[in-house]
């Protein structure tokens, strides 16, 4: 079977069905990809945009083998070596990408920094369509993805993908190809858990991780209403409740509900990610914001995000910050 894309736009019997993850870092979108991947019929390698894992020759895929002789990968290259497109292990050409430079590209490409217009932006993706080289380009991309989606559902023998690649433009770019069915599932964490992991990870203080997260959900939030069939999973649910929180994707999807074996490492992965991907599986939320913030912390977050909303006067922000910050 051909993994090669229609000639133009891909027909409605033609379409990948998708999953579409749309979230904030440290969110636990790895933990909710490998979930997925247990169910027969959704297939997901997590961040299908890739992962640049440097120069490092060992680095391993979620299977165990390393990532560069994995056979599932071979699989994926040799599909795009069948459609023509160039291969690279550490970057599939899956992004939508017209420059090196990240916010030149949000500029061209993305959320817009700053100024969260979706008319702006729409108009613009309108533009850049009309500059040869860049819709080119894009068009490229969106083969990649097709071309990738389709020989991994293949090789899982699914029906199903998960798009674990967080950024909410990317969903447009998905949609105007024609080459999809999207579903959009919105993953939410405590504002105070995604903030310490900024601040341990990337050295952030609170008021900019505050700020960074608040952004990023008014992108999702705006973006994700423009497809109908979508839906919003809170992180701690899903730990509270492994059964309730997939039956509830699964029947989202349109698949089977299957309960959670106890261990999601009992079957084959191929999912790009952190280092939650060699770890064994089993589920345990995070809470370590409760003991690891301070109190000055936690009120810099409730300040932030109160000043934002008060500027913004962002209803549906206000609305998902609620179930964390009852003061907002």
């Amino acid at each position: 079977m051909s993994n090669a894309p229609p000639a133009d736009r891909a027909g409605p019997a033609d379409k990948v069905r998708v999953l579409y993850i749309t979230c904030s870092s440290f969110s636990g979108s790895t933990l909710l990809s490998f979930l997925l991947n247990t169910h027969p019929r959704m297939v997901t390698i997590g961040h299908t945009t890739g992962w640049d894992f440097g120069q490092d020759p060992d680095f391993s895929c979620s299977c165990g083998e390393l990532l560069r002789t994995c056979p599932f990968y071979r699989s994926i290259e040799a599909a795009f070596l069948e459609a023509g497109l160039p291969f690279d292990i550490r970057n599939f050409g899956t992004n939508y990408l017209l420059s090196d430079n990240e916010r030149l590209n949000d500029i061209l490409v993305g959320c817009l920094p700053r100024l969260r217009d979706s008319r702006i932006e729409k108009l613009r993706d309108r533009l850049v369509q009309c500059v040869p080289s860049w819709s080119s380009r894009l068009k490229q991309q969106d083969k990649a993805n097709y071309v990738l989606m389709k020989a991994a559902l293949e090789q899982g023998h699914g029906e199903i993908y998960v798009d674990n690649s967080h950024r909410p433009h990317r969903l447009r770019h998905l949609d105007r190809s024609g080459y999809f069915d999207l579903k959009v599932l919105h993953l939410v964490r405590d504002i105070r858990g995604v903030v310490l992991s900024h601040m341990k990870r990337r050295s952030w203080d609170a008021e900019t991780a505050t700020r960074v997260w608040l952004g990023e959900q008014a992108n999702v939030l705006r973006i994700s209403r423009e497809f109908p069939e979508r839906m919003v999973l809170h992180y701690d649910d899903l730990c509270n409740d492994l059964d309730a929180a997939l039956g509830s994707i699964h029947e989202f999807v349109g698949a089977e509900a299957t309960p959670f074996c106890g261990n999601f490492k009992e079957g084959e992965h191929h999912i790009l990610g952190n280092q939650m991907r060699l770890r064994d599986g089993k589920v345990s939320r995070d809470t370590k914001w409760e003991s690891e913030l301070s109190r000055a912390d936690i009120d810099t977050i409730f300040r932030t995000a109160a000043d934002v909303l008060t500027k913004t006067g962002n209803r549906d922000l206000r609305e998902l910050l609620r179930r964390y910050l009852d003061d907002t």
